[in-house]
């Protein structure tokens, strides 16, 4: 009996425990390449649509290498 009531009550405590959402993103955002402006995707190209990935995704924590 003692068991079932430690279970009921850690169930009870549990759902009233809020999980918090944490968003995290590591992005590989490549060094300015000359090459890659002749294959269309270079820094000065890619950058704009990183910008806007980065926004739309609402993030806690960024990290870029």
């Amino acid at each position: 009996m003692k068991k079932l009531l430690a279970i009921v009550i850690l169930c009870v405590t549990a759902m009233g425990v809020k999980a918090h959402e944490l968003k995290v993103a590591s992005f590989n955002i490549r060094y300015d390449n000359p090459d890659d402006y002749k294959k269309g995707h270079g820094w000065g190209q890619r950058k704009d649509k990183v910008i806007d990935f980065l926004k739309a995704q609402n993030l806690d924590i960024f990290g870029a290498q």
